[in-house]
C-alpha cells in the first residue's frame, strides 16, 4: 500500500539503510492484483486484502516470493511478516525459498493466522520438517518464548531450523 510504503522508504533513508530494498508489491503465492481494504482508522498497518471489492477496495499488486527471491538475487535468513491473515499464501509462496535458505521466520499469529496456520502439520507442510516453532508472548520490551502451542494466543511466532 502507497501510504505505508513511502513512510517505511522514508524511514529506510533517514536511517541511512543502503543495504535494505523495498520493493512496490506484496508477496503471496502467485502473480497477482488482488482487492485490499485499506484501514478506516489511524492505524494503517491494519489494512488487509479483501475476497471482493467494495466501495473503498484498491488493488495491490502481489508476487510470487520464490520468482521474487530467485529473480533479484536474494538470499534470505530472516523474514518478518505481519500481514492481517495473508501469511499462509506469502509462505505457501516461499516454499522453494523456505527448503532452500531455511531462514528464520517471524510471522504474526492474529485471528486470521490462527485459522490457517493454527496446527502443527499445516506448519510442517509449510516449512519443512526441519522447522521448529517457538511462540512469542506479548511484551513490548521483553518478549518472551515458549514452546510453540497453536491453541494459545501469541502476538507472533517464531519458526527456525536447528543449526
Amino acid at each position: 500500500w502507497e501510504t505505508v510504503r513511502q513512510k517505511a522508504q522514508n524511514n529506510i533513508d533517514i536511517n541511512g539503510l543502503d543495504h535494505v530494498t523495498l520493493f512496490p508489491f506484496g508477496l503471496s503465492d502467485h502473480d497477482a492484483n488482488l482487492p485490499f481494504h485499506p484501514p478506516e482508522n489511524n492505524n494503517l498497518g491494519v489494512g488487509m486484502f479483501v475476497d471482493d471489492a467494495t466501495q473503498n477496495t484498491l488493488f495491490l499488486k502481489v508476487r510470487k516470493g520464490d520468482d521474487v527471491v530467485r529473480e533479484h538475487d536474494i538470499h534470505p535468513t530472516l523474514l518478518k511478516m505481519d500481514i492481517e491473515g495473508h501469511e499462509k499464501k506469502a509462505l505457501t509462496g516461499l516454499h522453494d525459498t523456505l527448503r532452500r535458505y531455511k531462514p528464520d521466520v517471524i510471522f504474526e499469529y492474529s485471528a486470521g493466522s490462527r485459522t490457517d496456520l493454527g496446527n502443527l502439520a499445516v506448519l510442517h507442510e509449510l516449512f519443512g520438517d526441519d522447522y521448529s516453532f517457538q511462540g512469542i508472548k506479548r511484551s513490548r520490551e521483553y518478549p518472551v518464548l515458549e514452546s510453540f502451542n497453536p491453541a494459545k494466543k501469541y502476538e507472533n511466532v517464531l519458526a527456525t531450523v536447528a543449526p
